[in-house]
């Protein structure tokens, strides 16, 4: 991602008990990635982002939603839980 810049990004995975994120690495194993640790690799990048636009799928904890809103102005940022996909899909159809 850092070699790319891109000007949105999304992301998909499932959330954890621990409130980590369980996402694919390149082998297609499942790991768990620190909230923490996605919001450091946005600000550690340096560029500018348009939008980030993330579907959690099992658990949603304050502490996700609050490393999802790193704090870099003018991102736009969605973040959404199951309940509310159907309806986020059926406006862009």
């Amino acid at each position: 991602m850092l070699d790319l810049a891109p000007a949105f990004v999304h992301f998909s995975g499932h959330g954890a008990s621990s409130g980590s994120i369980c996402v694919e690495d390149e082998a297609g194993n499942s790991i768990e990635l620190e909230p923490e640790a996605i919001a450091a690799l946005f600000e550690a990048s340096g560029f500018a982002l348009g939008g980030v636009f993330g579907m959690i799928g099992t658990v949603v904890t304050q502490r996700n939603l609050q490393a999802a809103s790193w704090g870099i102005d003018g991102v736009g940022l969605v973040v959404a839980t199951a309940p509310a996909r159907r309806e986020i899909f059926q406006k862009w159809k």
